[in-house]
């Protein structure tokens, strides 16, 4: 199964033979007011193709940031087949009926649909006046190894019965939410900051309960918040986090769920890569460590770290061949100038310093000449001149030379 987010609520998952397009929104709604976010507008066109052409059509309410029924007239291929939920009205199937739709699957609260040999669906509906004409709704998709929830904006009561199907591995929900209290009340400055952090507070109260109960493997804070471009609702937006504002995008969620212990969707890491990582910081001797799916993904990540364009860099002649093309080549078109230096020039290393040195990369023994550098002595000379010192231990390892120990 692969799950592909499209913005604001939008996902296209891809399972068996099954391509789920569910709550597709590009064109700004609500007047024009309320743009998505992240912004995807210019997707590739490979996906656009796949978005356009789906087997099935998820709509999981009739809100103007999920029915986006401009993109749904102009883009969507009618032959999609549409899986309504058990809606108590029948106004989403005629919304979409009037667009053009033809193939509707009417399924039942919380039962699961085969849709292909190895793709089930179920979909659950909750009713409340808040959510317009029928509800809202929560899909969640299984195949034989993998089972997503998306929740979207869904205040399902009934949290068990998501679970019901079986561990889930994915879990994307609100976490943002667009009832504008307080935003569109003239109060106090004070008293309206006050009140809209509350309503923040609460809102990721809510949508850590909804990440407590379901215990996905991971989990995607997504379907807001929406983006102001207006210069008149320019202010909403909340950038810094010192604005009054009831719409925190998705960083905020994710510390929230960062300091709660929660691991995430993304390069957030996992239950194996921390112990991994813990145990590696142990053998290292070291404040921390970063894992990195390659050498050169580590080594880049390290000069990135500390380089910027206008800086110096210092590296061993003796250096794994691809530090160097990634020198010579990244590194220099993004304005970071690279002098390489004798791997046995110990603290005369400081003749080839300059104003802008930010930083020393050393490898002991050097990459197939095996030399092995002074690699105290050039620390020395670095750290006087305000410059870190970074190391490749790939051939040492920490069992045979600790850098932290010697000035890296």
């Amino acid at each position: 199964m692969r799950a592909t987010s499209l913005g604001h609520a939008g996902i296209l998952i891809e399972s068996g033979n099954s391509r789920i397009l569910c709550d597709p929104w590009f064109v700004p709604a609500f007047f024009g007011s309320w743009f998505v976010f992240p912004r995807n507008d210019n997707l590739d066109a490979d996906l656009i193709a796949k978005i356009e052409s789906p087997t099935h059509l998820y709509i999981s309410h009739i809100h103007g940031d999920h029915l986006d029924e401009a993109f749904l007239a102009n883009h969507v291929s009618r032959e999609a087949i549409v899986l309504l939920p058990d809606f108590p009205s029948q106004e989403l199937e005629r919304r979409l009926a009037f667009l053009g739709f033809k193939n509707f699957v009417n399924t039942k609260n919380g039962q699961e649909l085969a849709l292909d040999d190895q793709t089930k669906i179920a979909i659950h509906v909750e009713t409340s006046i808040t959510d317009g004409p029928g509800g809202d709704s929560a899909l969640v998709v299984s195949d034989k190894t993998s089972r997503l929830v998306n929740q979207n904006d869904c205040r399902t009561g009934d949290l068990k019965a998501l679970c019901s199907h079986g561990p889930i591995d994915l879990h994307w929900l609100q976490f943002s939410g667009a009832i504008w209290y307080p935003m569109v009340y003239e109060l106090e400055d004070s008293t309206k900051q006050k009140l809209a952090r509350a309503k923040v507070e609460s809102q990721f109260a809510r949508a850590l309960k909804y990440v407590e109960t379901l215990n996905a493997r991971a989990v995607v804070p997504s379907a807001g918040p929406p983006c102001f471009l207006d210069e008149d609702l320019f202010h909403l937006n909340m950038i810094s986090g010192d604005e009054t504002s009831i719409f925190p995008d998705q960083t905020k969620f994710l510390e929230l769920l960062n300091r709660t212990g929660r691991y995430i969707y993304g390069t957030q890491g996992t239950p194996t890569s921390d112990a991994l990582e813990m145990a590696w910081t142990e053998i290292s001797k070291a404040a921390g460590t970063v894992c990195v799916p390659s050498g050169l993904a580590a080594v880049s990540v390290a000069l990135l770290s500390c380089l910027k364009a206008g800086d110096h860099l210092l590296v061993t002649d003796s250096v794994y061949r691809p530090t160097r093309v990634f020198c010579n080549g990244l590194l220099k078109r993004f304005g970071v100038e690279t002098t390489y230096f004798d791997p046995m020039i110990g603290e005369d290393i400081a003749s080839l310093f300059k104003p802008n040195t930010k930083a020393v990369f050393t490898e002991a023994p050097g990459s197939q000449s095996f030399e092995v550098q002074d690699v105290p002595a050039i620390a020395r000379v670095a750290h006087d001149r305000g410059a870190v010192v970074l190391m490749d231990n790939t051939w040492a390892t920490p069992f045979f030379f600790s850098p932290h120990e010697k000035g890296v």
